[in-house]
């Protein structure tokens, strides 16, 4: 007889030969410009207009929450964060998975106080920092990679985490990594509970969805009594 979550094994088995590594999904995503977008090759979340919330309310969250050194990850291509204004001395480290533009980032806009790293958030070291911003990313993932992206942050040395969470998300669903949905971090099967803080990340006529923050040590007292994580 076959386990109980033999579906389950054979389906990811199944959706890890068509699609591949994280790795190699999302840089063949971004080879072929899959994202969508005329001003970005991140995708329309990342345009200018998609942003203006957030890039005005970030230095204020820095200041409040004593944030100096900063992971944005995935960074995608710098396309707005550089517009962010940032105290004297503030540390910036974007990190993507996608080499080619870890590399393109780090060329053009590499400096002292910002560099950019490749990095795979759901199993390679994070690099200390106060705060990881995870913008537009979970959404992509599928539930046991989240779950290793928040397994991999109780890992790190970062005390504070910044993800988008769609509030009016009712319901969680699974899906293939490279795939998208909408996604409530408060919800089974992630039970985060609720952030310390959120800020408005749409614009008008688009969905409604914020950026959540947590402590790290709260996650992982969250994560700690989720009966629902699953052997990773």
């Amino acid at each position: 007889m076959l386990p109980a979550n033999a579906g389950a094994c054979i389906l990811r088995a199944y959706y890890a030969v068509l699609y591949g590594s994280p790795r190699e999904v999302f840089r063949n995503k971004y080879l072929r410009k899959a994202w969508g977008a005329e001003e970005t090759v991140s995708g329309p979340g990342s345009t200018l207009e998609h942003t203006e919330a957030i890039r005005s309310a970030l230095p204020e969250l820095f200041q409040q929450y004593s944030v100096s050194s900063f992971l944005d990850a995935p960074c995608g291509d710098y396309n707005w964060f550089r517009y962010v204004a940032r105290t004297s001395g503030f540390s910036y480290i974007g990190g993507d998975i996608v080499p080619e533009l870890v590399e393109r980032n780090q060329t053009l806009f590499g400096s002292p106080e910002t560099r950019f790293i490749e990095l795979d958030i759901t199993k390679e070291p994070l690099p200390d920092a106060d705060l990881w911003m995870c913008r537009d990313c979970l959404i992509h993932l599928s539930n046991r990679d989240v779950f290793r992206v928040l397994a991999n942050l109780l890992r790190s040395n970062i005390r504070l985490f910044l993800a988008t969470n769609h509030v009016k998300c009712l319901k969680n669903i699974d899906i293939a990594t490279g795939n998208c949905r909408s996604l409530n971090l408060k919800l089974e099967p992630f039970c985060l509970g609720e952030p310390i803080a959120e800020i408005d990340d749409w614009p008008e006529g688009h969905p409604k969805r914020k950026m959540a923050l947590w402590k790290t040590v709260d996650l992982a007292a969250a994560l700690e009594n989720n009966r629902l994580l699953p052997k990773l």
